[in-house]
């Protein structure tokens, strides 16, 4: 088992994403949303959600998805 990277705020939203069939995920700059998202969204794609209904993500900014999609594919997804 690999140990989570996630500050306690982060792992409580990963959590609550996990739990809920509709998340937002929000806060200021600098606090993680990006690296909390492709977290969230990973582990719904490694556990098979994807294959059973779509997973939508949107962001305020292109740049905002252009991250998180980048990060999605440095980790291989």
């Amino acid at each position: 088992m690999t140990r989570s990277k996630l500050d306690p705020s982060q792992a409580k939203a990963l959590i609550r994403g996990l739990s809920q069939s509709f998340a937002v995920l929000q806060g200021p700059p600098g606090t993680g949303k990006s690296y909390t998202s492709v977290a969230l969204l990973k582990t719904l794609l490694d556990s098979g959600v994807a294959d059973e209904k779509p997973i939508v993500c949107v962001g305020y900014t292109n740049h905002a998805i252009d991250q998180v999609l980048t990060r999605l594919l440095e980790c291989g997804v």
